[in-house]
């Protein structure tokens, strides 16, 4: 499952999340400033897991989204 995690502006920067091992249960597909995207396989870990990893990261100052929610919100921003 792809998703999101949007960083605070007082969010430590995405660089502090560190890469994922060759064993991981996901992939870190890109890392920009303030966001980071990636793929979790939900057959090996729960997705809180993953979350909590991130929450711990980065001093809970971010949020998280699922790939289609994001795809919803820029098309009711699009049609706004």
């Amino acid at each position: 499952t792809r998703f999101v995690a949007l960083l605070a502006a007082d969010a430590p920067d995405a660089s502090a999340f560190p890469d994922p091992g060759r064993d991981a249960p996901y992939r870190l597909i890109e890392r920009r400033e303030r966001e980071l995207l990636m793929v979790i396989d939900r057959d090996l870990v729960k997705t809180p897991d993953v979350m909590a990893r991130l929450e711990r990261a980065f001093a809970r100052r971010l949020t998280t989204r699922n790939w289609n929610t994001m795809e919803k919100v820029a098309a009711a921003l699009a049609a706004a």
